[in-house]
């Protein structure tokens, strides 16, 4: 019988669940800072409303609390904050979404915004999931901003699946 190579290990690469990350990567190397912000923020919204989704009854009708013409839950922000209260997110998760949210914003509305504006040098500073310069090596404000938001993706890339472990229940309440 033939020995198992490395090259068969990695036939079956990447595992399914790490497919839409891969994607991202692959999206996040064709944009611009500016397209690189949005790609990420718009993936981010989405594994949040995977999580909540997980986290509230299984019922078809929650889903127009996430999708829909105003649906209460159908924002990044309300979704970030909903995350945070059905403890979906931990803190540091939910202080680097906000950062995200607000760089988000900043760019999808302001023309002409950049990683060299000083408003998203300092946010860019504060988050707490990015890499940090070391050395001779200088991450950046951008390479702060894609460390977090990958950090990010990451931790909530399993999230849902471990999130729908502790799925609220319906219960029939006592008048």
């Amino acid at each position: 019988m033939a020995e198992k190579s490395e090259v068969d290990d990695l036939k079956d690469w990447p595992p399914e669940h790490l497919k839409p990350f891969m994607d991202l990567l692959h999206e996040m190397n064709k944009e611009s800072p500016r397209g690189s912000v949005l790609v990420c923020a718009a993936m981010l919204d989405n594994q949040l409303e995977q999580c909540i989704r997980a986290r509230l009854v299984d019922h078809p009708d929650v889903s127009k609390l996430t999708t829909g013409f105003n649906a209460p839950l159908g924002t990044f922000s309300s979704r970030i904050v909903s995350a945070l209260a059905l403890g979906i997110v931990s803190t540091d998760e939910y202080h680097d979404l906000e950062i995200v949210r607000g760089i988000r914003n900043d760019f999808a509305h302001r023309l002409g915004m950049g990683f060299d504006d000083q408003s998203i040098k300092d946010r860019c500073a504060n988050l707490r999931l990015s890499a940090k310069d070391y050395g001779d090596v200088v991450v950046g404000t951008h390479g702060q901003f894609l460390t977090a938001a990958t950090a990010l993706i990451l931790n909530l890339t399993n999230r849902p699946h471990y999130v729908g472990l502790k799925r609220l229940l319906h219960e029939e309440w006592p008048y």
